[in-house]
């Protein structure tokens, strides 16, 4: 119940305070880049926080005076529904023995939950379609569907990139997804955290070129008619786009080169197992709040600097450029699993139990071991199984 409280609260955090002043962070990006400080009129106490009340203001305003329904009103409120589903299936942390049973913080640990965004995605795409075939005229149609095609083209490239890590870590759960990124696994004689951008590099890249493609300008991009005002502000989808990159490519909570398990054995002998895993938890919600804060700044900054190009320009990266790329990673990461196995899959409920893993820390077996329910077992003697069910295997 705690763990659920816990992550009702990050959902809340997310997506009441992280929205709003994702707008205002675009607008203070903006203003500086144009050399104006922008609207900072908000205050309390005739103390103007740099202008950080702003955002509470407007959305008091708004909620105030509420206006009429706008053209693209279907297609923000399923917007809105696709974010809150995903900040739902991501986990704020990792998994937590506290006693018996093992407890992770989400609301809806779904087993293939990484699907949840990518249908929300289409969802999403789908009701711009219907914004799209409602404009006011042949001119604004053909602009607004070159808006909805440009985002069409770069929901492919972003999903297969995701559906690679999940090849590659042998999860499509996102619990078991952070668990196995909570690790450490050595490359040319280097320990690396066994994070998804780690694993994953090609398609990390291939994933932000994707959101930055995807993110329409609110307004009109250069050279467009202004009817091809984009109905979803980035506000709504951006912090649940920068929480889902966290969870997949960033080991979530996780710190790097510091495991959970390292954190509780440094601690325990002092304090006692139960608090040291207790700091650990709430240790790991406040480094994913910050790394989901650091995302939302580096996409904004991104969008900020790099040019706004057009939407048949756009179109012409992502079809040519983007989803072949995408596609090559996937179904070289199809080739790489299906010779090698998967390197992080530690705790895939879809991986026999005495298949072997070829990467895999003591933090890691320990997560998997919580998991499945077999913690009498040491790491050391699960890890010893699977070896001798290598051996044992013909040829």
């Amino acid at each position: 119940m705690s763990a659920l409280i816990l992550a009702l609260l990050g959902v809340v955090v997310l997506a009441g305070i992280a929205m709003p002043y994702t707008r205002w962070l675009e607008a203070r990006v903006a203003a500086q880049r144009r050399g104006r400080p922008g609207e900072t009129r908000a205050a309390w106490q005739e103390i103007r926080f740099g202008g950080a009340l702003q955002p509470v203001a407007d959305g008091l305003r708004s909620l105030a005076t509420p206006g009429p329904a706008a053209p693209g009103a279907l297609a923000a409120s399923v917007a809105w529904l696709g974010a809150l589903a995903t900040l739902a299936i991501l986990p704020v942390g990792s998994r937590y023995a506290f006693g018996s049973e093992p407890i992770s913080p989400v609301l809806a640990d779904l087993e293939a939950g990484l699907w949840v965004p990518i249908l929300a995605s289409a969802a999403v795409t789908l009701a711009l379609v219907a914004w799209a075939a409602g404009a006011p005229g042949e001119e604004a149609a053909r602009a607004r569907a070159r808006a909805v095609v440009r985002r069409a083209l770069a929901e492919p490239a972003f999903a297969l990139a995701l559906l690679s890590l999940a090849w590659s870590c042998g999860t499509l759960r996102p619990v078991a997804l952070v668990a196995s990124q909570d690790a450490l696994q050595t490359a040319f004689g280097v320990p690396l955290p066994a994070w998804g951008a780690v694993v994953q590099p090609a398609g990390f890249v291939i994933a932000i070129a994707a959101w930055w493609l995807r993110s329409v300008p609110s307004g009109a991009a250069a050279g467009e008619p202004t009817a091809t005002r984009w109905p979803i502000p980035a506000s709504v989808e951006l912090p649940a786009g920068a929480a889902l990159l966290v969870v997949a490519f960033l080991g979530g909570g996780a710190l790097p080169w510091l495991p959970q398990e390292r954190i509780v054995g440094l601690v325990a002998p002092a304090f006692g197992a139960g608090f040291a895993t207790g700091l650990c938890l709430l240790l790991h919600v406040g480094v994913f709040v910050a790394k989901v804060a650091g995302m939302i700044a580096l996409l904004v900054w991104l969008q900020a600097t790099l040019p706004r190009i057009r939407h048949r320009e756009a179109i012409r990266v992502a079809g040519r450029l983007l989803v072949p790329l995408a596609l090559a990673n996937a179904i070289a990461t199809l080739l790489v699993v299906a010779r090698f196995g998967s390197v992080g899959g530690a705790c895939s409920s879809s991986r026999p139990r005495g298949s072997p893993l070829r990467s895999r820390s003591r933090a890691s077996g320990a997560a998997c071991a919580a998991r499945d329910g077999s913690s009498s077992r040491s790491p050391r003697s699960r890890s010893h199984s699977f070896a001798s069910a290598r051996s044992a295997r013909p040829g």
